[in-house]
């Protein structure tokens, strides 16, 4: 969606109904609380949760138990399941074409960062590799930092 989205308060989920008109007057706290209000009872709150995230602060519509809706957030807003990776897995990313090393707080942070690569770096192949000690791809070598 364009538009200055920068008025949004940071953290707080608006909806928007297909006209653009605001679908109740306080924003959601949270994605997984507009999920757990909106989803319909065919569905189940995981998957409208997913379908929100995918359709986040762009022209795609979700369909809702309300109808089908807009998802828009502040793109500053801090992203929550990155903020649950902090600390957790820290490590450094080695790419062996390069030579570059970067180091990271967590596994997710480096999906995140390596979303351009073909074949996608999917968090499951990181996190064998991160337990194994393997190369990703033959490139990128993954090492668990040790404190």
């Amino acid at each position: 969606m364009q538009g200055n989205n920068s008025t949004l308060e940071l953290g707080k989920l608006y909806v928007f109904t297909q006209t653009f008109q605001p679908y109740k007057e306080n924003p959601y706290s949270s994605l997984t609380k507009a999920a757990a209000d909106l989803h319909t009872p065919e569905g189940t709150t995981r998957g409208l949760r997913n379908s929100i995230a995918r359709a986040l602060n762009t022209k795609h519509l979700v369909n809702t138990n309300a109808g089908q809706m807009y998802f828009v957030q502040n793109p500053n807003s801090p992203d929550p399941f990155l903020e649950n990776q902090k600390g957790i897995y820290p490590c450094t990313l080695h790419d062996m074409e390069t030579g570059t090393t970067v180091a990271f707080e967590g596994l997710k942070p480096i999906v995140k960062h390596l979303a351009w690569f073909k074949p996608k770096v999917t968090y499951d192949r990181l996190y064998t590799s991160y337990k194994k000690g393997t190369l990703i791809h033959k490139r990128f070598k993954v090492t668990p930092i040790v404190s």
